[in-house]
Protein backbone atom coordinates (compact mmCIF):
# COMPACT_ATOMS: atom_id res chain seq x y z
CA UNK A 1 0.00 0.00 0.00
CA UNK A 2 0.95 3.75 -0.56
CA UNK A 3 2.30 5.90 2.46
CA UNK A 4 -0.11 8.16 3.93
CA UNK A 5 2.07 10.95 3.58
CA UNK A 6 4.77 12.06 0.70
CA UNK A 7 7.58 10.74 1.31
CA UNK A 8 9.99 13.55 0.63
CA UNK A 9 13.81 13.12 -0.94
CA UNK A 10 15.79 12.92 2.53
CA UNK A 11 13.41 10.45 4.05
CA UNK A 12 13.54 8.41 0.92
CA UNK A 13 17.53 8.18 1.12
CA UNK A 14 16.90 7.03 5.05
CA UNK A 15 14.59 4.43 3.87
CA UNK A 16 16.92 3.44 1.21
CA UNK A 17 19.43 3.14 3.70
CA UNK A 18 18.33 1.73 6.27
CA UNK A 19 16.42 -1.19 4.25
CA UNK A 20 19.81 -1.66 2.36
CA UNK A 21 21.59 -2.06 5.31
CA UNK A 22 20.48 -5.32 6.25
CA UNK A 23 21.75 -6.98 3.09
CA UNK A 24 25.15 -4.90 1.96
CA UNK A 25 27.70 -7.50 0.91
CA UNK A 26 25.22 -10.14 2.08
CA UNK A 27 25.77 -13.60 0.23
CA UNK A 28 23.04 -13.48 -2.73
CA UNK A 29 20.89 -16.39 -1.72
CA UNK A 30 20.53 -14.32 1.60
CA UNK A 31 19.27 -11.80 -0.68
CA UNK A 32 16.74 -13.29 -3.03
CA UNK A 33 14.82 -14.65 -0.02
CA UNK A 34 14.77 -11.60 1.72
CA UNK A 35 14.41 -8.89 -0.66
CA UNK A 36 10.73 -8.49 -0.95
CA UNK A 37 10.13 -5.51 0.90
CA UNK A 38 7.90 -7.29 3.62
CA UNK A 39 10.62 -6.36 6.44
CA UNK A 40 13.65 -4.67 7.33
CA UNK A 41 16.39 -8.00 8.53
CA UNK A 42 19.39 -8.24 10.60
CA UNK A 43 22.80 -7.76 9.26
CA UNK A 44 24.27 -11.35 9.34
CA UNK A 45 27.64 -10.22 9.96
CA UNK A 46 27.23 -6.79 11.92
CA UNK A 47 24.93 -7.20 14.60
CA UNK A 48 25.41 -3.39 15.29
CA UNK A 49 23.42 -2.58 12.37
CA UNK A 50 20.14 -2.35 14.12
CA UNK A 51 17.19 -3.33 11.52
CA UNK A 52 15.10 0.12 10.58
CA UNK A 53 18.34 2.09 11.62
CA UNK A 54 19.53 4.41 8.95
CA UNK A 55 23.94 4.33 8.48
CA UNK A 56 26.74 6.84 7.85
CA UNK A 57 24.96 7.43 4.05
CA UNK A 58 22.21 9.54 5.94
CA UNK A 59 23.95 10.80 8.48
CA UNK A 60 26.37 12.35 6.08
CA UNK A 61 23.86 13.50 4.37
CA UNK A 62 21.71 15.22 6.94
CA UNK A 63 25.01 17.07 7.82
CA UNK A 64 25.36 18.28 4.37
CA UNK A 65 21.72 19.47 4.07
CA UNK A 66 21.72 20.64 7.85
CA UNK A 67 24.68 23.43 6.30
CA UNK A 68 22.47 24.32 3.18
CA UNK A 69 19.59 25.87 5.62
CA UNK A 70 22.25 28.21 7.11
CA UNK A 71 24.03 30.73 5.65
CA UNK A 72 27.52 29.83 6.13
CA UNK A 73 30.18 30.02 4.09
CA UNK A 74 31.35 26.52 2.19
CA UNK A 75 34.49 26.06 3.88
CA UNK A 76 36.51 23.07 4.25
CA UNK A 77 36.32 23.81 8.07
CA UNK A 78 33.03 24.40 8.38
CA UNK A 79 31.86 21.39 6.72
CA UNK A 80 34.10 19.45 8.72
CA UNK A 81 32.89 20.84 11.53
CA UNK A 82 29.22 19.29 10.55
CA UNK A 83 30.43 15.87 9.77
CA UNK A 84 32.27 16.37 13.52
CA UNK A 85 29.03 17.29 15.57
CA UNK A 86 26.65 14.73 13.32
CA UNK A 87 28.30 11.55 14.64
CA UNK A 88 29.23 13.15 18.04
CA UNK A 89 25.69 13.98 19.16
CA UNK A 90 24.22 10.82 17.63
CA UNK A 91 27.30 8.05 17.02
CA UNK A 92 25.83 5.17 15.17
CA UNK A 93 26.99 2.15 13.07
CA UNK A 94 27.80 2.07 9.42
CA UNK A 95 30.82 3.75 8.89
CA UNK A 96 33.88 2.30 8.20
CA UNK A 97 36.13 0.62 10.83
CA UNK A 98 38.99 3.10 10.08
CA UNK A 99 37.04 6.34 9.90
CA UNK A 100 34.57 5.71 12.50
CA UNK A 101 37.54 5.26 15.13
CA UNK A 102 38.63 8.52 13.23
CA UNK A 103 35.47 10.41 14.45
CA UNK A 104 35.37 8.89 17.76
CA UNK A 105 38.71 10.53 18.22
CA UNK A 106 38.19 13.89 16.61
CA UNK A 107 36.25 16.06 18.37
CA UNK A 108 36.92 19.71 16.21
CA UNK A 109 36.64 20.23 12.46
CA UNK A 110 40.08 21.10 12.44
CA UNK A 111 41.12 18.04 14.13
CA UNK A 112 39.55 16.35 11.19
CA UNK A 113 40.67 18.28 8.82
CA UNK A 114 44.67 18.58 10.22
CA UNK A 115 44.27 14.37 10.49
CA UNK A 116 42.04 12.96 7.56
CA UNK A 117 43.64 10.92 4.87
CA UNK A 118 41.44 11.70 1.80
CA UNK A 119 42.75 9.50 -0.82
CA UNK A 120 39.60 7.06 -1.41
CA UNK A 121 37.93 6.47 -4.65
CA UNK A 122 35.21 4.70 -2.99
CA UNK A 123 31.52 5.59 -2.27
CA UNK A 124 31.66 8.13 1.51
CA UNK A 125 31.55 11.71 -1.10
CA UNK A 126 28.62 10.03 -3.19
CA UNK A 127 26.54 8.52 -0.36
CA UNK A 128 25.83 12.07 1.03
CA UNK A 129 25.96 14.33 -2.06
CA UNK A 130 22.25 15.07 -3.18
CA UNK A 131 20.77 17.63 -1.27
CA UNK A 132 23.07 19.75 -3.02
CA UNK A 133 20.79 18.71 -5.99
CA UNK A 134 18.29 20.92 -4.63
CA UNK A 135 20.42 23.86 -5.83
CA UNK A 136 18.87 25.42 -9.37
CA UNK A 137 22.47 26.35 -10.61
CA UNK A 138 23.58 23.54 -12.86
CA UNK A 139 27.04 23.64 -12.44
CA UNK A 140 26.79 24.77 -8.99
CA UNK A 141 25.68 21.41 -8.02
CA UNK A 142 28.88 19.95 -9.75
CA UNK A 143 31.26 21.87 -8.06
CA UNK A 144 29.75 21.88 -4.56
CA UNK A 145 29.29 18.03 -4.73
CA UNK A 146 33.60 18.15 -6.08
CA UNK A 147 34.52 20.03 -2.75
CA UNK A 148 32.79 18.58 -0.14
CA UNK A 149 33.82 14.93 -1.45
CA UNK A 150 37.10 16.11 -1.52
CA UNK A 151 37.15 16.24 2.35
CA UNK A 152 37.45 12.59 2.46
CA UNK A 153 37.58 11.48 -1.03
CA UNK A 154 40.07 13.80 -3.13
CA UNK A 155 40.60 11.79 -6.04
CA UNK A 156 39.19 12.21 -9.50
CA UNK A 157 36.75 9.15 -9.26
CA UNK A 158 35.59 10.46 -5.46
CA UNK A 159 35.01 13.70 -6.55
CA UNK A 160 33.15 12.83 -9.44
CA UNK A 161 31.09 9.86 -8.45
CA UNK A 162 30.02 12.75 -5.69
CA UNK A 163 29.39 15.34 -8.42
CA UNK A 164 27.22 12.32 -10.29
CA UNK A 165 24.99 11.50 -7.40
CA UNK A 166 24.12 15.30 -6.80
CA UNK A 167 23.12 15.74 -10.38
CA UNK A 168 21.38 12.90 -10.55
CA UNK A 169 18.78 14.46 -8.33
CA UNK A 170 19.07 18.11 -9.50
CA UNK A 171 18.08 16.45 -12.85
CA UNK A 172 14.92 14.72 -11.35
CA UNK A 173 13.86 17.42 -8.98
CA UNK A 174 14.36 20.53 -11.48
CA UNK A 175 12.65 17.94 -13.81
CA UNK A 176 15.57 19.19 -16.70
CA UNK A 177 14.48 16.52 -18.88
CA UNK A 178 12.80 12.75 -18.34
CA UNK A 179 14.53 10.33 -16.75
CA UNK A 180 15.66 8.09 -19.66
CA UNK A 181 18.41 11.47 -20.52
CA UNK A 182 20.37 10.81 -17.39
CA UNK A 183 22.99 8.83 -18.27
CA UNK A 184 23.49 11.74 -21.61
CA UNK A 185 23.55 14.60 -18.91
CA UNK A 186 25.16 12.59 -16.05
CA UNK A 187 28.25 11.99 -18.88
CA UNK A 188 28.12 15.86 -20.54
CA UNK A 189 28.16 16.65 -16.92
CA UNK A 190 31.11 14.63 -15.41
CA UNK A 191 33.50 13.71 -18.36
CA UNK A 192 32.58 10.06 -17.24
CA UNK A 193 30.90 7.33 -19.48
CA UNK A 194 27.12 6.96 -17.70
CA UNK A 195 25.06 4.18 -19.60
CA UNK A 196 21.97 3.78 -17.64
CA UNK A 197 22.76 0.00 -17.62
CA UNK A 198 24.52 -2.44 -14.61
CA UNK A 199 24.76 -6.19 -14.00
CA UNK A 200 25.98 -7.85 -10.96
CA UNK A 201 27.95 -6.87 -7.64
CA UNK A 202 28.32 -3.93 -6.88
CA UNK A 203 31.67 -2.52 -5.38
CA UNK A 204 32.09 -0.04 -2.71
CA UNK A 205 33.91 2.11 -6.15
CA UNK A 206 31.67 5.38 -5.67
CA UNK A 207 31.19 5.30 -9.71
CA UNK A 208 29.87 1.82 -8.94
CA UNK A 209 27.47 2.49 -6.87
CA UNK A 210 26.07 6.12 -8.82
CA UNK A 211 25.69 3.97 -12.15
CA UNK A 212 24.12 1.05 -10.26
CA UNK A 213 21.99 3.70 -8.50
CA UNK A 214 21.05 5.35 -12.27
CA UNK A 215 20.07 1.88 -13.70
CA UNK A 216 17.03 0.73 -10.80
CA UNK A 217 15.89 4.31 -11.30
CA UNK A 218 15.78 4.16 -14.94
CA UNK A 219 14.44 0.56 -15.08
CA UNK A 220 12.01 0.74 -12.64
CA UNK A 221 8.00 2.68 -12.22
CA UNK A 222 8.14 2.96 -8.68
CA UNK A 223 10.08 3.72 -5.31
CA UNK A 224 9.23 0.55 -4.17
CA UNK A 225 10.81 -1.32 -6.91
CA UNK A 226 13.95 1.26 -6.91
CA UNK A 227 14.83 0.08 -3.86
CA UNK A 228 14.12 -3.78 -4.28
CA UNK A 229 15.75 -3.54 -7.35
CA UNK A 230 18.70 -1.40 -5.68
CA UNK A 231 18.94 -4.77 -3.58
CA UNK A 232 18.66 -7.20 -5.76
CA UNK A 233 22.60 -6.02 -7.40
CA UNK A 234 23.81 -7.04 -4.13
CA UNK A 235 27.53 -5.71 -2.46
CA UNK A 236 27.26 -1.84 -1.41
CA UNK A 237 23.66 -2.13 -1.63
CA UNK A 238 22.80 0.43 1.08
CA UNK A 239 24.47 3.31 -0.76
CA UNK A 240 22.86 2.10 -3.93
CA UNK A 241 19.95 2.97 -2.57
CA UNK A 242 20.62 6.12 -0.36
CA UNK A 243 22.05 7.32 -3.78
CA UNK A 244 19.02 6.43 -5.87
CA UNK A 245 15.53 6.72 -3.74
CA UNK A 246 16.14 10.49 -2.97
CA UNK A 247 15.69 10.84 -7.00
CA UNK A 248 13.06 8.68 -7.50
CA UNK A 249 11.10 10.17 -4.32
CA UNK A 250 10.76 13.39 -6.91
CA UNK A 251 11.08 11.13 -10.01
CA UNK A 252 8.14 12.57 -12.17
CA UNK A 253 8.74 9.30 -14.42
CA UNK A 254 8.39 7.33 -11.41
CA UNK A 255 5.40 6.17 -9.24
CA UNK A 256 5.13 6.83 -5.64
CA UNK A 257 4.17 3.56 -4.41
CA UNK A 258 5.44 2.36 -1.27
CA UNK A 259 5.34 0.06 1.51
CA UNK A 260 4.09 2.18 4.36
CA UNK A 261 4.96 -0.56 7.18
CA UNK A 262 8.68 0.39 5.65
CA UNK A 263 7.90 3.92 6.69
CA UNK A 264 6.45 3.23 10.08
CA UNK A 265 8.75 1.16 11.42
CA UNK A 266 11.90 3.50 10.50
CA UNK A 267 14.10 4.44 13.39
CA UNK A 268 11.98 7.93 15.38
CA UNK A 269 14.89 8.57 17.81
CA UNK A 270 15.67 12.16 18.03
CA UNK A 271 17.37 12.14 14.87
CA UNK A 272 14.63 9.91 13.22
CA UNK A 273 11.78 9.64 11.14
CA UNK A 274 10.15 13.26 12.41
CA UNK A 275 13.46 15.05 12.23
CA UNK A 276 14.15 13.62 9.23
CA UNK A 277 10.60 14.40 7.45
CA UNK A 278 10.99 18.05 9.27
CA UNK A 279 14.57 18.66 7.02
CA UNK A 280 12.22 17.61 4.75
CA UNK A 281 9.82 20.45 5.00
CA UNK A 282 12.75 22.68 5.38
CA UNK A 283 14.65 21.97 2.06
CA UNK A 284 12.22 22.16 -0.35
CA UNK A 285 10.48 25.48 1.24
CA UNK A 286 14.13 27.04 0.55
CA UNK A 287 15.04 25.39 -2.43
CA UNK A 288 11.80 25.47 -4.69
CA UNK A 289 11.91 23.59 -7.68
CA UNK A 290 12.72 25.72 -11.34
CA UNK A 291 10.29 23.66 -12.86
CA UNK A 292 6.98 25.48 -14.28
CA UNK A 293 3.76 23.61 -14.18
CA UNK A 294 1.28 23.95 -16.99
CA UNK A 295 -0.88 26.19 -14.89
CA UNK A 296 2.34 28.88 -14.25
CA UNK A 297 3.40 28.60 -18.01
CA UNK A 298 0.13 29.57 -19.36
CA UNK A 299 -0.42 32.63 -16.53
CA UNK A 300 3.09 33.62 -17.51
CA UNK A 301 2.20 33.20 -21.43
CA UNK A 302 -0.90 35.15 -20.92
CA UNK A 303 0.37 38.02 -18.78
CA UNK A 304 3.23 38.73 -21.77
CA UNK A 305 0.01 38.70 -24.28
CA UNK A 306 -1.85 41.46 -22.08
CA UNK A 307 1.45 43.76 -22.01
CA UNK A 308 2.01 43.37 -25.46
CA UNK A 309 -2.06 44.55 -26.01
CA UNK A 310 -1.62 47.61 -23.65
CA UNK A 311 1.50 48.71 -25.06
CA UNK A 312 -0.18 48.38 -28.81
CA UNK A 313 -3.07 50.16 -27.76
CA UNK A 314 -1.44 52.87 -25.86
CA UNK A 315 2.25 53.26 -27.61
CA UNK A 316 5.24 55.29 -26.00
CA UNK A 317 5.51 58.56 -27.41
CA UNK A 318 9.20 58.40 -29.37
CA UNK A 319 11.98 59.97 -27.71
CA UNK A 320 13.14 63.26 -29.67
CA UNK A 321 17.20 62.26 -30.38
CA UNK A 322 19.64 64.30 -28.83
CA UNK A 323 22.19 66.20 -31.43
CA UNK A 324 24.87 64.21 -32.00
CA UNK A 325 28.10 66.12 -30.46
CA UNK A 326 30.79 65.91 -33.42
CA UNK A 327 33.53 62.86 -32.78
CA UNK A 328 37.03 63.89 -31.55
CA UNK A 329 38.00 61.40 -35.06
CA UNK A 330 35.32 62.46 -37.24
CA UNK A 331 38.00 64.54 -39.47
CA UNK A 332 39.26 60.94 -40.77
CA UNK A 333 35.84 61.04 -42.48
CA UNK A 334 35.31 64.46 -43.52
CA UNK A 335 34.67 64.57 -47.52
CA UNK A 336 36.03 67.78 -47.77
CA UNK A 337 40.01 68.19 -48.48
CA UNK A 338 42.11 70.92 -46.99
Amino acid sequence: MSAKKPIGPMLACALGDSYGAGFEFAPSARVREHNDLTTYIQHQKWAELKPGHYTDDTQMALAIAEHMLTNDVWSVPALATRFVVGFHRDPRAGYAGHFYDFLKKTDTGGAFVDNIRPHSDKSGGAMRAFPLGFLSATREVRDLAMFQASLTHATHDGMMAAAAAALMFHHRYHRIGDKFALPDFLSDMTGCRFTGKWKGKVSSSGLDCVKAALAALIDNDSMGDVLKACVAFTGDVDTVAAIAMPSAAVCNDTADWFPQWLVDRLENGTYGREFIRSMDEKLLAKYPTRFKTKEELDAKRQEKQQAKAAARANPAPKPTPEPEEPGLLDWLFDDNED
